[in-house]
């Protein structure tokens, strides 16, 4: 069985929580926080910085695969060699939508849509609005 220390006023360093800095009073030596809303606040607030980092990196990569989609659509190309859209940074595992076409998949890039195929990314174009 472990023995668990606890802190004795005056004979440790006083700690602060983590959370809202308030000084801890008794309890066990390791504890870090002063209660329980506070370890709930601490921990929310690490994951929602965790999600905002996967947001920024998300909207990144798919700022890029657009700008290169949409580079090669006013160039008037509908093709584009597989191999350039990856040296350009192309990710193909990132797209707003994806639908069966035939052999081909059939995928989305916001307004821009493309098919590939093993060597290249075919049919690039933009996907015209319905007017009301």
């Amino acid at each position: 069985m472990s023995e668990q220390t606890y802190k004795i006023p005056g004979e440790t360093e006083e700690a602060h929580c983590l959370q809202c800095g308030d000084l801890l009073g008794y309890g066990r030596a390791g504890r870090i926080f002063c209660s329980d809303s506070c370890r709930h606040r601490w921990h929310n607030d690490k994951r929602k910085e965790d999600i905002d980092r996967i947001r920024v990196r998300f909207i990144r990569i798919m700022d890029r695969n657009y700008r290169i989609l949409r580079d090669a659509v006013e160039s008037e190309k509908t093709t584009l060699d597989k191999a350039i859209a990856i040296d350009k940074g192309f990710n193909f595992n990132y797209m707003t939508s994806y639908t069966k076409s035939g052999r081909h998949g059939r995928y989305t890039c916001y307004n821009i849509r493309y098919e590939v195929s093993e060597s290249k990314i075919y049919n690039i174009a933009f996907i015209r609005r319905l007017r009301d």
